[in-house]
């Protein structure tokens, strides 16, 4: 791809190539307005909810109650990966060919997160 740069020196003339117009023709101040929001105003949450794109999404109950629950941090962030299936079981990992086979190490069955939490023994 070919870019063809202008430059202007003192004197010379354009022979025709205009430069652009600058971009506020009005001559009023420039302002930063952010387009999400109705007041203008940027915030991180407005901008996770456009790169995330859950602008008209209903709320998680289960999600909510998760993370509201008073307890320890540890027990959250199981119960968390539990509901979002983020636990590595062997099936996962073996997806994903990070492991030899997809069975559990205590029964030979195939492991998945109901089976390693609770059916095996």
């Amino acid at each position: 791809m070919r870019v063809r740069l202008l430059t202007y020196p003192s004197g010379e003339k354009n022979h025709g190539d205009a430069p652009p117009p600058p971009p506020n023709q009005t001559g009023s101040e420039d302002c930063v307005a952010w387009g999400i929001c109705q007041d203008g105003d940027f915030s991180v949450a407005s901008a996770y909810v456009v790169i995330v794109g859950h602008l008209n999404q209903p709320r998680n109950r289960l999600a909510e109650a998760i993370w509201s629950w008073k307890g320890s941090f540890r027990i959250i962030l199981l119960l968390w990966r539990l509901v979002s299936k983020g636990l590595p079981t062997n099936d996962q990992i073996f997806k994903r060919n990070m492991a030899d086979s997809a069975s559990c190490p205590r029964c030979n069955l195939p492991e998945s997160l109901l089976r390693a939490m609770r059916d095996c023994p």
